[in-house]
């Protein structure tokens, strides 16, 4: 008996050392989950696909259980396929997941101020979810937005990095336009443009990072 109580200290370091562990792995942890997975709507084979919306958005949001839902973004030519959520705080997405667990990456959010329809300046939030090597841009400037009524296809027009304060209403067409070009002598890589008056706008801020492309359909 006394054998075993000269042992006992070790015992109650090694437990302390195992629940130590185990709250390091916890806290590590904490907000990650698996990526939703994209439920698809099954299209009859002879109907060409490309322009009709296949993501079954309804479904997504009852297995998820989340109303938020309101779309999907994708760029093109690449394996980047992210669900948009929409709340009345622009901030809870980018630091809590879909389960409403905090997150280092969050999700996609939309201004809570646009429709991803209707609105023509559609502004969409992320925490280092997007590639910040302006490189990568060079070579994927096409991007898509998946709705349940529809995809918008956009071709980027600029990229650069700053706390830019973005506007979504102008007063007339001139300020509108005016404002555009602006983002585009921003840019810090070339883009190939002939942007016309009046394009929808689509802009991904990632932190410091902003992108912006116009509607091309």
């Amino acid at each position: 008996m006394q054998k075993l109580k000269k042992y006992e200290p070790f015992f109650y370091l090694l437990v302390f050392i195992l629940v130590c562990g185990l709250l390091v792995i916890t806290y590590l942890n904490q907000g990650k989950s698996k990526k939703i997975e994209i439920e698809r709507r099954h299209i009859k084979q002879d109907i060409p696909t490309k322009d009709i919306p296949t993501i079954d958005f309804e479904v997504i949001r009852k297995k998820y259980d989340n109303n938020d839902i309101v779309g999907a973004l994708r760029i093109s030519n690449t394996d980047f396929e992210e669900i948009v959520f929409k709340r009345k705080d622009n901030n809870y997405y980018l630091l809590h997941n879909y389960r409403g667990q905090k997150s280092k990456t969050g999700e996609l959010a939309l201004d809570y101020r646009l429709d991803i329809d209707n609105s023509k300046v559609k502004i969409i939030y992320s925490n280092n979810k997007l590639e910040h090597n302006k490189d990568y841009y060079n070579k994927h400037q096409d991007f898509e937005i998946e709705t349940e009524k529809a995809i918008y296809k956009y071709k980027l027009i600029s990229v650069f990095d700053g706390n830019y304060a973005f506007k979504i209403s102008f007063k007339d067409d001139e300020e509108y336009n005016s404002y555009i070009n602006n983002l585009i002598d921003k840019s810090s890589i070339k883009v190939t443009d002939n942007t016309k008056d009046n394009p929808n706008l689509l802009i991904l801020k990632d932190n410091n990072l902003n992108i912006i492309a116009k509607n091309v359909k």
